[in-house]
């Protein structure tokens, strides 16, 4: 393990022994009219699958295949 993660960081693992998988993106739009905005939610890939259960299909997103 590079010396910087464990003593500025203060990691226990390394990368390679991490049990933390990779975050997604979910972009949303919220709003309506002249009154939008856009925002992106991080998640774990477990709370993305119970995000996508309970939510209404959309007609674009650009970000549900991409990694975070």
């Amino acid at each position: 393990m590079p010396e910087l993660r464990l003593i500025k960081f203060g990691y226990k693992n390394c990368v390679n022994c991490s049990t933390v998988g990779a975050y997604k993106a979910v972009s949303q739009t919220h709003g309506e009219g002249d009154h939008t905005w856009n925002d992106i939610r991080i998640m774990t890939p477990e709370q993305l699958e119970n995000y996508s259960s309970t939510q209404k299909p959309t007609k674009f997103d650009s970000y549900k295949d991409i990694d975070a």
